[in-house]
């Protein structure tokens, strides 16, 4: 009976030692014309540690607590910088802005009338229906 009291507490101690708190919040980008658009694959990570996290499709985000503060919580997505952070409802909200302004673009294209006649020495346009397979030898 007092091994299994000793394994009982041994386990009870080994995942109350494993147990973190964890930290939740979303990731918006900061839209001009209309609502806060979800950011999908935005890392958000504790500055200086490697403990991070990447935001769901919906930009929701879990992300363990620092082993010490004071520890500072960031958000990195390719072509955003953010914009303010807030914290409401219990959840850090991250709002991103776009970095990189980009001008509009015009391609013109133009199509290519010449065409090309290839033709094969030895080889005559009725053996292609004939032959099943041709296999042309390297020169």
């Amino acid at each position: 009976m007092k091994k299994i009291v000793m394994i009982a507490i041994a386990l009870i101690a080994s995942f109350s030692l494993n147990a973190q708190n964890k930290i939740e919040g979303t990731v918006l980008e900061s839209s001009k014309d209309g609502p806060f658009i979800p950011v999908f694959g935005a890392n958000v990570y504790w500055e200086g540690t490697s403990i991070g996290a990447t935001t769901d499709i919906n930009g929701n985000y879990t992300i363990n607590e620092p082993e010490s503060f004071p520890a500072a919580l960031s958000v990195s997505y390719v072509g955003y910088t953010v914009d303010t952070n807030i914290f409401i409802d219990n959840k850090y909200v991250f709002y991103l802005k776009s970095s990189v302004d980009l001008d509009e673009v015009e391609i013109e294209g133009k199509k290519n009338t010449t065409k090309t006649v290839m033709a094969l020495p030895g080889l005559n346009f009725l053996m292609l229906f004939i032959l099943p397979e041709c296999i042309i030898p390297a020169s």
